[in-house]
Order: structure tokens, then C-alpha cells, then sequence
């Protein structure tokens, strides 16, 4: 009956190994395809910026301070504030994202 006992323990612990493998591989595998697809980006001529972009990541590609960005945008530069991308930004402050991006990629034609 012990022996049963532990087998099946075993067993259990095995399913959970295995289905924490299959989520964090799942995980990897989604930001794996997010950085291609963004690298792949960033490797077309003309490429403007876009709602999915990080302030910190638009400031390194268009070479733009920082603050300035943030003070185009009306906010703080901040540590929370430089992982989120401009949707995230837009959305927290009721700014309108297409119009801020529009006036990112005026900045970059300007700098």
C-alpha cells in the first residue's frame, strides 16, 4: 500500500513538472516572437514609432533624450513609467495614442 502511495506522489509531482515546463516554455516562446518580430522591425529603413514602444526604446533607436520625450508627452520620467509602452502610457493618463505617436514621429523627423 506504501509503495502505491508513493508511486502515485511520484507521479503527481511528475504532471506538475511537467505542465510548469510546457507553461514557462509557452512564455518564452511568446517574448521570443515578440523581440524577433520587434528586432525585425527596427532592421526596415523608415521605420516610425509605434504604440508598442517603450520610451526608453524610442529614445535608443531615434537618439532622443529621454526627457524630452516624456515631456512631449506631458508625464514624469520615472522607472514604472519607462517599462510601459506608449498604449499603456496613453491609457493611464486619457491620452489619445495615435495622436502622441504622431507626435513622436514628428520629433524623430525634426531631431
Amino acid at each position: 500500500m506504501k509503495k502505491t502511495k508513493d508511486l502515485t506522489i511520484i507521479w503527481v509531482l511528475l504532471l506538475i513538472i511537467i505542465a510548469l515546463l510546457l507553461f514557462f516554455s509557452y512564455h518564452a516562446y511568446l517574448h521570443y516572437s515578440a523581440l524577433k518580430h520587434h528586432r525585425d522591425y527596427f532592421r526596415e529603413p523608415e521605420h516610425p514609432i509605434q504604440p508598442w514602444m517603450t520610451v526608453p526604446t524610442i529614445a535608443h533607436e531615434y537618439n532622443i533624450p529621454e526627457d524630452a520625450l516624456y515631456n512631449e508627452l506631458g508625464i514624469k520620467n520615472n522607472a514604472l513609467n519607462s517599462m510601459k509602452t506608449l498604449q499603456q502610457i496613453c491609457t493611464e493618463n486619457h491620452l489619445d495614442c495615435m495622436a502622441e505617436v504622431d507626435k513622436l514621429n514628428q520629433l524623430t523627423h525634426n531631431a
